[in-house]
């Protein structure tokens, strides 16, 4: 069943994303709706009511992912999920995360007024803190029962804060894995997003298609080397820490850059010790994380990162210890829904290319899970997580009708 006319409404979206675009509004123009906040927490009601009002079946996990489900007249239909987020960073923009949940949300309401009957069910699911304000991809991490045992430990006190947020928003900590499904039971994933980058404004496609999910890896280095007055001290003799630091951070993104042109890198936090002006600083620690769509490669980039910190620590006459922090595989998507997007692209006659995701998105966690597809639509400058973050709404609407048709033809598939 193939319906190129079939279009969504594009006022109803409209008016939705002027109304949701309120909740969390700042005075910079910004959003800020951290996860569990209140503004969050006011975005979910709201997105409660629209569910409720297009006639969909309400469903609240345990984990607080919220999702309204159109349901198939087959009683053992599997489900198709669509999603995204509404919580964001603090003083966001606009359309990161939310503009994945309404579009998938309209076109459910779509293929329910054209009374369209599936052999899947359809679910359009908002994930409870995918920004991180308390823990990344919190909500897909449990649905797919990939929460790590941690996470949540109530002997840790540094997660009671979370745990009394979780509660706030009438979730319980100690039923949040009950959230977990059964993959048997879900045919796919998809999600719309946002670029975040400025590829697809440069190359003029409307639509970038997204074949994988950079994985991430990120360390604490900590060189140690002597302190001393800064004025006596020989310069010949000194072990000063920040200068091999100094000297990792520029070389490293020089590693990059030169050999792993795929990749990504940054150093985001540098601590000097003892952090005086006339004191040698004896301590440094700093954290890298870098990334990269292919896993092998990723491996590689780690192993040239802590043995290029090992040089730099000898070349000053320093110490160093690694120690990693966090490390998120690599994530490829599915190529039958790679394809089944660049069908609905065809569909929609809306131009379309391959691309990578250097972010991580909820795709990355459901991937793991089961098939799985996403897309971005342009942004404007390439600007994210800040207030002037726009996407042109020609391309909302494109991208919208490309996740209706992708969501079609995926269900006809199953």
């Amino acid at each position: 069943m193939i319906l190129p006319h079939l279009k969504v409404n594009a006022h109803r979206l409209e008016t939705d994303f002027e109304e949701i675009s309120h909740i969390g509004l700042r005075e910079n123009g910004g959003i800020s709706r951290p996860a569990l906040s209140h503004e969050d927490l006011q975005a979910r009601a709201w997105f409660a009511d629209q569910i409720e009002e297009a006639g969909l079946l309400i469903h609240d996990d345990d984990a607080g992912n919220l999702s309204g489900l159109l349901r198939s007249d087959r009683p053992d239909a599997r489900t198709i999920i669509i999603g995204s987020h509404l919580d964001t960073v603090p003083s966001a923009g606009r359309y990161d995360g939310v503009l994945g949940v309404l579009a998938g949300l309209e076109c459910l309401r779509t293929i329910r007024e054209a009374d369209i009957h599936l052999p899947v069910n359809l679910e359009i699911m908002d994930f409870t803190d995918d920004e991180g304000t308390w823990e990344p991809m919190f909500g897909s991490m449990s649905l797919t029962g990939r929460l790590p045992k941690d996470v949540l430990n109530s002997a840790d006190p540094t997660k009671s804060a979370f745990r009394a947020a979780l509660r706030r928003a009438g979730i319980n900590p100690d039923e949040v894995r009950r959230a977990a499904r059964d993959p048997q039971q879900v045919a796919a994933y998809i999600e719309m997003h946002v670029e975040q980058g400025s590829r697809l404004e440069r190359t003029g496609s409307n639509i970038g298609v997204v074949t994988a999910i950079v994985g991430r890896a990120s360390y604490n280095l900590t060189f140690i080397g002597q302190s001393g007055h800064s004025g006596t001290a020989s310069m010949r003799e000194r072990r000063d820490a920040l200068q091999g630091a100094c000297q990792f951070v520029c070389a490293a993104h020089a590693l990059v850059r030169d050999q792993f042109p795929d990749g990504a890198l940054n150093c985001g936090n540098l601590e000097v010790i003892p952090g005086s002006l006339t004191i040698i600083p004896s301590e440094v620690c700093l954290t890298v994380e870098f990334r990269h769509p292919n896993e092998a490669q990723l491996a590689h980039m780690e192993e040239a990162l802590v043995e290029l910190a090992q040089t730099c620590a000898q070349q000053h006459r320093l110490e160093v210890h690694p120690s990693p922090i966090k490390h998120i595989p690599a994530a490829l998507m599915a190529y039958k829904i790679i394809e089944n997007i660049e069908k609905a692209c065809e569909i929609s006659e809306v131009t379309h290319e391959r691309v990578a995701s250097y972010a991580s998105h909820n795709a990355q966690m459901m991937s793991t899970f089961t098939p799985s597809g996403m897309f971005f639509i342009p942004s404007v400058g390439g600007v994210s997580h800040h207030p002037s973050e726009f996407s042109r709404w020609e391309d909302v609407i494109n991208g919208t009708n490309v996740l209706l048709h992708s969501i079609l033809s995926l269900a006809l598939s199953d």
